[in-house]
């Protein structure tokens, strides 16, 4: 009988140990890792760390027993109803409810009854057991029932194994339990004195996955994070490299592309570079207000880019000019292009603006290959620009006619 019962006291005494280590390993985390259903885990496991102390002290000191024992098993019970609750919540998002306060009082009166019933511990950790074995179970399915639970990663399936196992080991408890408290044979069953020890082991497999149910769930929120700045980022780079008026590109992300040119070693493209600019805006936006002029300016940015390629780069360059970089492009068919343009914005319409607006660009080409530079072909461009527009006189030179 001695040894029977320091077997149990040892049992007891390292089960203790791990769950109470486990409890603190599952209260650390959740100071950094906020989740509601593993603060239900860690107060589950609080409460099993008190059931065994309770347990242990009875069984050291029976003369205690009908005092501990109550202890024990409403600790326990509180062990699995916060288990349960952490499933249910990491499954459906859900917590304890008003309708559930029926629990504490039933486990109150389970925990005091029991022990009046003047039952031997084996009996009395039968009907325990079978308890325990519901909870087990029903944690189990509400794992197994959760919508996409692949997305909790291996860990639930580590708890779900666990509950599983525990089910089963508790279930396995109640007949062999039964048998020994009425017939007082319990050496048929010597496997018994190291319940505790199946105990802990199947426990801790439920804390591991727990752990890891947990690390998956912060490894999600980083995922979501990151996506997220990245997304943001992109987002970033597009407002600080796009024109919102015209869509295009602006003066960032020309200084960029050139950056990005001369970091490869790359040498100038052949091609060609242009440079358009509206003729007198300023008398659209004394005429007609800033908004048709944006109108107008919009309407360049349209027009040109039905004339230029896909892979050619259009910049608002600056108020209302333009640049356009044709990579591998003779300078005629550059030319050709954009001898289409005028004609073309002579027949823009402004939404919103009653008056005919007839719209015209001065422009300047130049070829840039392979000895030359782009900053000298943007030059040559610009003034063949500025040649242009002074050949304009004001209102009757002017290729823009407003009719009011």
């Amino acid at each position: 009988m001695a040894e029977h019962l320091f077997a149990s006291l040892t049992g007891l005494t390292i089960q203790w140990v791990a769950i109470v280590l486990v409890a603190i390993l599952l209260a650390v985390l959740t100071r950094s890792v906020r989740r509601v259903f593993l603060h239900f885990w860690a107060l589950s496991q609080g409460c099993l760390a008190i059931g065994l102390l309770s347990l242990w002290l009875a069984f050291y000191s029976p003369a205690s027993a009908p005092v501990l024992y109550p202890i024990y098993l409403f600790a326990e019970y509180a062990w699995v109803y916060l288990l349960l609750a952490g499933c249910r919540n990491l499954a459906h998002g859900t917590q304890p409810g008003r309708n559930e306060l029926y629990l504490l009082p039933l486990g109150v009166v389970l925990a005091l009854g029991l022990p009046l019933l003047g039952l031997d511990f084996n009996t009395l950790f039968a009907i325990h057991a079978g308890i325990l074995a519901v909870f087990f179970a029903i944690s189990f399915f509400v794992l197994c029932a959760a919508p996409m639970r692949a997305q909790h990663g291996a860990g639930l399936w580590v708890m779900a194994v666990a509950l599983v196992l525990l089910a089963a080991l508790f279930v396995h408890y109640v007949p062999l339990c039964a048998y020994a408290g009425m017939t007082g044979e319990s050496h048929h069953f010597p496997h018994l004195q190291h319940s505790s020890v199946y105990d802990m082991l199947l426990e801790i497999l439920l804390a591991f996955g727990m752990v890891m149910v947990a690390m998956d769930s912060v490894r999600r929120e980083l995922e979501k994070t990151n996506y997220d700045l990245a997304s943001a980022s992109l987002r970033l780079q597009v407002l600080a490299q796009e024109d919102p008026l015209t869509e295009s590109y602006n003066r960032n992300a020309f200084y960029s592309w050139v950056e990005k040119q001369r970091l490869s070693d790359s040498q100038a493209f052949p091609g060609c570079v242009a440079i358009i600019d509206v003729n007198d805006l300023k008398l659209i936006n004394d005429k007609l207000g800033h908004q048709a002029g944006d109108l107008v300016i919009r309407a360049v940015a349209h027009t040109i880019r039905t004339l230029i390629r896909a892979e050619d780069l259009l910049f608002r360059w600056g108020g209302d000019e333009f640049l356009i970089l044709w990579p591998n492009i003779e300078e005629k068919d550059a030319r050709n292009r954009l001898s289409r343009l005028n004609p073309l914005l002579a027949e823009t319409f402004l939404p919103g603006i009653s008056d005919v607006v007839r719209v015209s660009v001065s422009l300047g080409v130049a070829p840039i290959d392979k000895s030359g530079s782009l900053e000298s072909a943007i030059h040559e461009a610009d003034s063949e620009m500025y040649t242009h527009k002074q050949t304009f006189k004001v209102g009757s030179r002017s290729e823009i006619e407003l009719v009011v």
